[in-house]
């Protein structure tokens, strides 16, 4: 019964450490996917000069799925980080406000604070990969050594 407790209780410690690492990398992925769509976006504001309805849907076809767009207004997804989301979501609102060139501008402005975002979190993420990772250790043979 005591060596199912202990591979119980380490096994849970695991878990937790286990989401923690999951949940980092979901916020890394969602913000690479931002810079890519960034990126779509100034390229196809460059070269095709599209309106916002068919910029976005476009976007969405190309599986670019972290915003949403119902015709008048845009909400992104809620697994951004608040200061990377509020900037996405500024910008989006702030597309077809200008001229091309002058979007093709804004779109090198917030991919510029996007890849800062990006980078923050690829930092963060290293980090608390790595410490979460060794308090799951950490705390598993604690418990072993402790009832054992």
């Amino acid at each position: 019964m005591r060596i199912v407790a202990l591979v119980t209780l380490c096994a849970l410690i695991l878990i937790v450490a286990y989401g923690d690492i999951v949940a980092q990398r979901k916020k890394t992925a969602v913000l690479d996917v931002s810079v890519r769509l960034l990126g779509f976006l100034k390229n196809e504001l460059s070269f095709h000069k599209t309106d916002i309805d068919t910029l976005f849907c476009e976007a969405h076809r190309n599986g670019f799925d972290c915003f949403d767009y119902d015709g008048t207004s845009v909400a992104v997804s809620k697994d951004f980080p608040k200061a990377s989301g509020e900037d996405l979501l500024c910008f989006l609102n702030a597309v077809g406000t200008t001229d091309c060139e002058g979007q093709v501008n804004l779109c090198d402005e917030y991919l510029a604070r996007m890849k800062t975002h990006l980078y923050e979190q690829r930092l963060s993420e290293k980090s608390k990969t790595t410490v979460s990772f060794a308090l799951g250790i950490l705390g598993s043979m604690s418990i072993i050594v402790l009832f054992a």
